[in-house]
């Protein structure tokens, strides 16, 4: 059982039960009640006294992380049985009181994760009734307390819904076009989990990129990438392979700081719904993303690529439409 790719900072808690009883099967969300990193809410839950943890947390900056790996158990709902059959996440409030509100940015971060949760536990859609006959949980419900917090509570449906719509269009894909992403890393050389579509992001924050590899499940690509010593040789997504140096993915053992693509429609998705475009975005190391690249395409502030020279590139988003 894996954990989650958008992990930025790892406090094991040893509050858990290890390994949890029952299959994965929703999620429940709480709030931290306080306006806290994901490294404070880490070293609370790493004292044994507290007696209290969540397999994840989520701070206003949007950093997500992990305290009890998804195969365990965490001590977060009073209640055994919903921590064992759900993955249980904290959200940092970004103001404390009232109506206890969350940062945009931790919202949307809330919404990446119970998607990725739900695609690698084969969970097909998250129900809010408001009581536990669905599954999308949150803390009142097993306990006497406030928690989530009026603003979260509220958002509950909403919650439900952008991650359904997600699920949805990220499992039939774009005209049923999905795009499979990895990147290699420059620290140790490694390669990350392969992303699809816009589910999640290649790359780690801070992390600078060396490799790119690329697959489309339908049609081709051809791809490429600039570092320090210019632009490489394009690279086709039907010879993809991460184990070929030579002609299997694009990059040279440097850092990369931008990224060509150029989709090539096949004639059935021509002739049903017109042409299609890889569009994509990049972000320099501890950066913004950039603006989102057509294919190739020049004008309309496009440069015919994603990235800056000079600047190498920590995280990569791709999707066909």
């Amino acid at each position: 059982m894996s954990n989650s790719s958008l992990v930025d900072v790892v406090i094991k808690s040893p509050n858990c039960d290890s390994p949890r009883n029952d299959t994965i099967q929703g999620i429940t969300i709480h709030h931290m009640a306080d306006v806290l990193t994901v490294e404070e809410c880490g070293e609370s839950f790493a004292n044994p006294e507290r007696k209290a943890s969540s397999n994840y947390g989520i701070d206003s900056d949007g950093k997500v992380g992990l305290y009890v790996d998804e195969a365990d158990r965490p001590w977060t709902s009073g209640n055994a049985e919903n921590d064992n059959k759900t993955i249980t996440i904290e959200v940092s409030n970004s103001e404390a009181g009232g109506e206890w509100p969350v940062s945009d940015t931790a919202y949307d971060k809330l919404i990446d994760l119970c998607v990725d949760i739900c695609q690698r536990n084969n969970i097909k859609e998250l129900n809010y009734t408001g009581d536990l006959s669905g599954n999308l949980y949150i803390h009142k419900m097993f306990q006497a307390t406030s928690c989530p917090g009026p603003f979260l509570e509220s958002r509950m449906p909403d919650i439900a819904n952008k991650v359904n719509e997600r699920l949805g269009s990220q499992e039939n894909g774009e005209q049923g076009i999905s795009v499979d992403y990895q990147v290699q890393l420059n620290e140790g050389k490694r390669w990350l989990p392969v992303v699809r579509n816009q589910n999640d992001y290649a790359g780690l924050v801070g992390m600078e990129i060396i490799g790119i590899a690329i697959k489309v499940s339908k049609g081709y690509a051809q791809y490429r990438v600039h570092d320090a010593d210019g632009w490489y040789g394009m690279i086709d997504t039907r010879n993809t392979n991460i184990d070929d140096f030579q002609n299997g993915y694009a990059g040279n053992n440097k850092p990369i700081d931008a990224l060509e693509i150029y989709y090539y429609t096949p004639d059935e998705i021509i002739n049903n719904t017109g042409y299609k475009k890889a569009v994509y975005r990049v972000s320099p190391v501890n950066g913004e993303y950039f603006d989102w690249q057509h294919d190739n395409e020049t004008g309309n502030g496009q440069d015919g690529y994603a990235g800056a020279f000079g600047m190498p590139l920590d995280r990569v988003q791709i999707v066909i439409e």
